[in-house]
């Protein structure tokens, strides 16, 4: 019994350290590179680009194929292994082994080749790409949701403060230092109070949802993130000039890498295309065999008289003569295979002289992708140029809001501790002291909010700087 209830009590207690186990930002962006279904998706598609390669590869090697079949015949038909035409119902079978290689194709295969490379490097970056959006969106939903719960923090301790002050405010009214009807104000207040930290509640339950649906977790799952101690502010946006971060940018994103990658590719799209106004030469070669279950071969001869019959003065006589004759049996199913080998080889050209305009048409298809595929590259550093003076500007707004929120706090800090004392002494009213009160309240969620959007405006930078994701 006592070993029952020791076991009993660790797993109680292993269950308890696993529902506190904390989520620090680096496990919950590699936990999402392991399960995010859009990263799984991009590996996909690198395993695609992975199996073209390898195809475009293996085509400059000999194909080889093997064939057979077996037929009944019935009726008048040749028989393989006579070469004869024959009227009886036979079972015959064939055997082949055939060759082909390509020996010039206008270099169709070599561009395919160089082509199946560039494409499975795009694809590559396409997965690093993803993984960087991923990583971005993960420490944005990490930020939000530690600001949630600081936020919530910050109302739970309002509510409380202004139930000290409810107590207190009821002892002076005790005292008839205090009309009656000041402490309706602060009953108003504490119901105020109390909608915000059910809000801030709600918004702490959202954000980890979907820090949670990033992280292809399941919703019940228990999630507690750990939140900083101190936050390391390795840039300041005042002293980043915009062609600093758009260079760094421009040689650190992988999608911008792809995009010229694409472009390359298109233009390997256009030799093949042009591979196709060349003549191409193929070489072949062949070996075969049969069997048929007519099939015979000799064994020996028999000496034998043949009896003819002659007239000799008018009469008919029969006079035997000497003569040899063949034996035959049943050639056994090898035999005829090895007798009958056949062997072929040869070369085929092909000269293309019209064909449609499908070449032609091929073509300038191949062209038009070459501009698309430029005019998407150029779009992707349109893209960047305008999405790296955005964040540079947000980055640098983003500071002077948390510098001005902080000595807003600083300033209602003092305002509110001077109320307090007003207020005790009886120099200014319930509704004074409350409203000097809510502007600290609000004051100091002014500036967590700056702090975590001054933190995901820096994130921004180092994510198109290079740098990895981190608090």
């Amino acid at each position: 019994m006592n070993r029952l209830l020791f076991f009993v009590l660790l797993c109680v207690f292993s269950f308890s350290l696993q529902a506190q186990e904390e989520w620090p930002l680096e496990r919950c962006i590699q936990h999402a590179l392991d399960n995010n279904l859009n990263i799984k998706q991009a590996e996909i598609g690198v395993g695609y680009a992975e199996i073209d390669q390898k195809q475009s590869n293996a085509s400059r090697y000999p194909s080889l194929n093997a064939s057979t079949n077996l037929n009944s015949n019935f009726g008048r038909t040749i028989d393989p292994s006579i070469d004869a035409f024959t009227t009886q119902n036979f079972i015959s079978s064939s055997l082949g082994l055939n060759t082909g290689i390509t020996i010039f194709n206008g270099f169709r295969i070599s561009n395919s080749i160089k082509k199946s490379k560039i494409d499975k490097s795009a694809t590559e970056l396409d997965l690093d790409q993803s993984k960087r959006d991923i990583a971005l969106a993960v420490a944005n939903a990490y930020l939000s949701a530690l600001f949630a719960d600081e936020n919530l923090a910050i109302n739970e301790s309002q509510l409380e403060t202004t139930k000290e002050q409810l107590v207190r405010t009821e002892k002076l009214i005790a005292a008839g230092v205090r009309p009656a009807n000041e402490s309706l104000d602060i009953l108003a207040q504490i119901a105020t109070n109390e909608q915000m930290v059910i809000g801030a509640e709600n918004s702490k339950v959202i954000a980890l949802l979907n820090i949670k649906q990033l992280l292809n977790l399941d919703p019940d799952v228990s999630m507690t993130l750990q939140a900083p101690q101190n936050v390391n502010v390795e840039a300041d946006p005042d002293l980043l000039t915009f062609n600093e971060v758009y260079n760094s940018a421009l040689k650190k994103q992988p999608n911008v890498k792809a995009g010229d990658l694409r472009v390359e590719s298109a233009i390997m799209s256009e030799k093949i295309a042009k591979a196709g106004l060349l003549p191409s030469l193929n070489g072949f070669a062949s070996i075969g065999s049969n069997y048929s279950n007519q099939g015979k071969r000799l064994t020996g001869v028999e000496n034998v008289i043949n009896d003819e019959i002659v007239v000799i003065n008018g009469m008919d006589v029969t006079v035997g003569f000497p003569g040899v004759e063949a034996q035959f049996e049943d050639n056994p199913y090898f035999n005829q295979i090895d007798e009958n080998l056949s062997y072929g080889a040869g070369v085929s050209l092909s000269i293309p002289i019209y064909n449609n305009y499908n070449v032609k048409a091929n073509i300038e298809r191949s062209k038009l992708g070459i501009i698309n595929a430029q005019t998407q590259a150029d779009i992707l550093r349109n893209q960047l140029k305008a999405t790296v003076q955005q964040a540079l500007v947000d980055a640098k707004a983003a500071k002077r809001k948390l510098n001005a929120s902080e000595r807003s706090v600083e300033a209602q800090q003092a305002s509110f501790s001077n109320a307090e004392k007003r207020f005790n002494a009886g120099t200014i009213n319930t509704f004074e002291y409350v409203t000097i009160k809510n502007a600290l309240a609000q004051a100091e969620v002014n500036k967590v909010i700056s702090k975590y959007e001054y933190l995901f405006s820096l994130k921004i930078l180092d994510f198109y700087m290079g740098k990895p994701i981190k608090i």
